[in-house]
């Protein structure tokens, strides 16, 4: 059974849950007026702009397979395409397309 505080977690109402932390809004600089290092990326990345973003909730620590497999099933969301027969449950998720 887990308990509050095991691997990337807090126990709510019988659930490991992620520990979520709140990230502030604000403003950055974001790109390079230099040469580009890939030509193949996009314009976002090709001159220095100002970026601005609204507040948000990241995980305190890396997202399990398992933890993210509850999540899509909650949710009725696409697992990422790697999951299925023989992926580790505790080791951290990849590939997530936002």
């Amino acid at each position: 059974m887990a308990a509050d505080g095991d691997r990337f977690g807090v126990l709510q109402k019988g659930m490991l849950l992620p520990e979520m932390l709140a990230i502030p809004g604000g403003r950055f600089r974001m790109g390079n007026n230099g040469p580009a290092v890939n030509p193949a990326t996009s314009e976002d990345f090709a001159h220095v702009h100002e970026v601005t973003l609204s507040a948000f909730r990241m995980s305190r620590f890396l997202v399990t397979n398992a933890q993210y497999l509850a999540f899509t099933s909650a949710t009725r969301g696409e697992p990422p395409c790697h999951h299925g027969a023989g992926t580790p449950t505790s080791t951290a998720t990849r590939t997530i397309r936002w």
